[in-house]
């Protein structure tokens, strides 16, 4: 603060004149000691209202308790700002410049209060809070590109818009305390702004005791902006705050209540337990939902979320209500249809209205994992494919278009549907076998309490060629026994056959591979054939032509399979690949003029390169050319002192060109000299 000095009477009149410092200046801290004395600063005085304050490395100045000031800006390049107990420093700018710390007791106060276009800064180098308290406010913005470490109850709030960069993480927490009192809490806290996440950081607790958090309230908005991943390990309190993953992947401890929303692709995952989003304040459609591994989290989500995926990971547990609104309640709940792709991992638990609900599968979307559904399924179109052990509490009821896809990897390592109440079977059985088992193996692949009501209408099973598995029904569930092939679903019907293009395939060349029209096709693969046999690693719509495939005929070979698990497969017709370039002949005319007839094939589009012309193992002419196809004739240079060639003469001719993928390629070929 301001503060001015009487000085003695002159001239019989008293003059009041400011006090030294009050002049606008730089003082920088230039000897450890206390901000009232003139001897700490460069200025030779103590800095006044509108002086710029700069702290350098290894220099510490030191607020005395109960004191106040006031400074135009503070810079602290490495130093140290030591508050006294009950002060207080007012500053309009603030920058942390090569990192450096504030600390004082709790009730030691740093007050920034920034003007409509000042931004107050963080660099890489970060800025260390131990017990003190820095309020920044006003009209401008806060910018932290390195970490903050808030230690001892060290305290940061942020009462206008922030933006968090950087890769280093912010360490919270710290400090043992004083008995009988608990460990101070460190925190930073948005209150009523907008914190911008922009970039792969993250935040955790500092070792040695002292909880840390980041607490958003007075209708503060937590935005995670680009595609990285921003892991908060710390609690995130909301308190009327509002939280939007606009990109990338967002983890968290959050706990109190608030808005959310999660854009299509971005991800937020929900750590510890406690989390309160409410609807209708949420807005979920196309993103997802992760709950990382040990958390226990509740959420309450709309009615149809149509979110992306929703996954429990390892040993974690997620109760998940749906806000139907205020109607009429049915007498049976209608099943609830929350995301595309559902994933429960192992030793997890998804509960549906904490097990008394019952979860829906529509058309296209899975369930999958090896851990508990706590609740009652219905699978009216989509797929259950277990990962391991699959654990339904509840009913499981499977309609006609409905799917269950099990892997069978050894006699020992296999996917199976455990259900605790009734079953109602209907639609598809999908079993892929990896082994061949054993002739009496009968593996139990949905174990129920009683015998289930209805039959699966579609097995799709097979072992080989010769044998296959068929369900077996009976008390304790399905079970499967050896047998003939089973029968597959629906299988596609090709349309059109497949084609290539170019018609003629060059070596070096990229040849593509159409697939032709299908009916009830629902994925397609692709198999290169040189000539009857696959060629290794070629099973994309696109294919490099190799050397080895020269002189060979190429075709590719479509695979189609139906949402049932049938297949079908149509091959293309053989096109033999040939050079993008060819030699036709080679002439000799009056007076010893040599030329050569190059053909460049068509899918080549235009051929570059040189010739060079061999009789009798001596070179006698050379040449370049550059032709569109199909090609043209290419006039060659004599070589000095080489005899003169006639017609009849047998000739060797080498081309040397690069072709459309850029690769250099040579073409030999033997002729005899024509008119």
């Amino acid at each position: 603060m301001r503060r001015w000095a009487l000085l003695a009477p002159v001239a019989l009149a008293l003059l009041l004149i400011p006090a030294p410092g009050a002049s606008a200046a730089t003082c920088t801290v230039t000897a450890n000691g206390s901000w009232t004395a003139a001897g700490t600063w460069s200025c030779h005085a103590v800095p006044g209202d509108s002086d710029a304050v700069v702290i350098p490395a290894g220099k510490t100045v030191s607020l005395p308790d109960g004191d106040g000031e006031s400074v135009s800006s503070v810079m602290i390049k490495g130093g140290t700002l030591a508050l006294g107990d009950s002060s207080e420093l007012d500053a309009s700018d603030f920058a942390a410049v090569g990192g450096g710390t504030i600390s004082g007791p709790q009730y030691a106060l740093l007050e920034v209060d920034l003007g409509a276009g000042v931004q107050a800064t963080v660099d890489a180098g970060g800025l260390t809070v131990n017990g003190a308290y820095v309020n920044v406010a006003g009209d401008g913005t806060f910018g932290v590109a390195g970490p903050l470490t808030l230690t001892s109850g060290g305290w940061v709030e942020s009462d206008v818009d922030t933006t968090w960069t950087g890769n280093a993480p912010w360490q919270l927490g710290g400090g043992a305390g004083t008995a009988p009192d608990a460990p101070p809490v460190s925190a930073f806290e948005m209150v009523g702004g907008k914190l911008t996440i922009a970039s792969a950081t993250a935040a955790q607790l500092t070792p040695g005791g002292g909880d840390g958090m980041i607490e958003l309230d007075g209708g503060a908005t937590l935005f995670k902006q680009d595609a990285t991943t921003t892991s908060l390990g710390v609690t995130v309190l909301l308190d009327t705050a509002e939280v939007h993953v606009v990109a990338g992947r967002l983890i968290g401890r959050f706990s109190g209540a608030g808005a959310l929303s999660i854009s299509p692709a971005a991800t937020l995952g929900l750590s510890g337990s406690g989390a309160q989003f409410a609807p209708p304040a949420i807005d979920v459609k196309g993103g997802t939902i992760e709950v990382e591994p040990g958390a226990d989290v509740s959420l309450a989500l709309p009615a149809m979320p149509a979110l992306h995926r929703i996954a429990v990971l390892a040993g974690a547990s997620l109760d998940v209500s749906v806000d139907t609104g205020s109607g009429p309640v049915e007498a049976e709940a209608a099943p609830d249809d929350l995301a595309g792709e559902i994933a429960i991992g192992g030793g997890a638990t998804l509960s549906i209205d904490g097990g008394g609900g019952i979860l829906g599968l529509a058309e296209d979307e899975t369930l999958a994992g090896g851990g508990t559904l706590d609740g009652s399924l219905v699978n009216t179109a989509g797929t259950v494919a277990p990962t391991g052990a699959l654990k339904v509490t509840g009913n499981y009821s499977q309609s006609a278009n409905g799917t269950l896809a099990l892997d069978l990897r050894s006699a020992s390592d296999g996917d199976s549907l455990a259900v605790d109440g009734m079953v109602e079977l209907a639609g598809t059985l999908r079993v892929a076998t990896a082994y061949a088992p054993a002739p009496r193996a009968a593996p139990l692949v949905l174990a129920a309490t009683s015998k289930p009501e209805g039959t699966f209408t579609k097995t799709f099973a097979p072992i080989s060629a010769e044998r296959g598995w068929a369900p077996a029904y009976a008390a304790t569930g399905v079970s499967l026994t050896l047998g003939a092939p089973s029968a597959s679903g629906d299988a596609p019907a090709s349309l059109t056959a497949p084609r290539l293009r170019p018609a003629v395939p060059v070596v070096g060349g990229r040849a593509t591979c159409f697939p032709g029209t299908w009916k009830d096709a629902r994925t397609l693969t692709y198999q290169w054939l040189r000539g009857t046999k696959p060629i290794a690693g070629a099973t994309k719509a696109r294919y490099r032509v190799a050397p080895a495939d020269r002189g060979h005929r190429l075709s590719c070979r479509v695979t189609a399979t139906s949402a049932a698990g049938g297949t079908a497969t149509a091959t293309s017709k053989r096109a033999r690949v040939r050079l993008g370039l060819r030699i036709a002949g080679v002439s000799a005319g009056a007076g010893g003029a040599l030329s050569a007839t190059v053909w460049c094939a068509r899918s080549e589009r235009r051929c570059s390169g040189s010739l060079s012309m061999l009789v009798a193992g001596r070179a006698v002419a050379r040449g370049h050319f550059a032709l569109s196809s199909p090609g043209g004739v290419v006039r060659m240079t004599p070589v000095a002192g080489a005899a003169r060639s006639a017609q009849g003469e047998a000739a060797t001719v080498r081309a040397v060109y690069r072709n459309r993928a850029h690769a250099a390629r040579d073409v030999l070929r033997h002729l005899v000299l024509a008119a």
